[in-house]
């Protein structure tokens, strides 16, 4: 398939969203202040990582930011990435978002999405590691989504 310009990897501001600016902002100031190794970026099942503060201690320590933001798809998380100055501190970036764009995107639309914040990252922190992940799984078995997110990790898989 072929990469192109669609409203999944176009950066779009959240303004009329009451407090994802200062969401935003404030992921912004602390990722200068704690200088985190590790962000990992995406919607609310990045930001709900926190309801698990068990496994948040085990896995994700002081080395990781979590700039999870609620209802963000795709192109929401690329205006983030593109408003978001790293410190040289962050290695890697951990990039989880799409389910959001299931709604009104083609599955084509959304890989691109996903793809295209990654390669944000790359043009801009050259030596930074990506890891893209795919859509985790939702609804029943017998949903349509199902074919969409396996699409999904397909094309994301064969690109990276």
């Amino acid at each position: 398939k072929t990469f192109y310009i669609s409203r999944t990897n176009t950066r779009k501001c959240r303004h009329n969203k009451e407090g994802w600016l200062d969401n935003h902002r404030n992921q912004c100031e602390l990722i200068k202040s704690a200088k985190p190794k590790c962000l990992l970026i995406g919607d609310s099942i990045v930001k709900n990582l926190f309801l698990y503060p068990k496994i948040w201690k085990k896995y994700f320590h002081q080395e990781f930011m979590n700039c999870g933001i609620s209802g963000d798809s795709t192109q929401h998380v690329l205006w983030r990435a593109t408003n978001l100055n790293l410190p040289s501190t962050v290695k890697t970036v951990f990039v989880l978002v799409g389910t959001n764009n299931l709604i009104s995107d083609s599955p084509i639309e959304i890989v691109n999405g996903i793809i295209s914040i990654g390669l944000y990252f790359i043009k801009e922190n050259p030596d930074i590691q990506i890891l893209l992940s795919g859509i985790l799984p939702r609804d029943s078995s017998t949903s349509n989504k199902k074919d969409v997110i396996k699409y999904v990790h397909y094309h994301i898989k064969m690109f990276c």
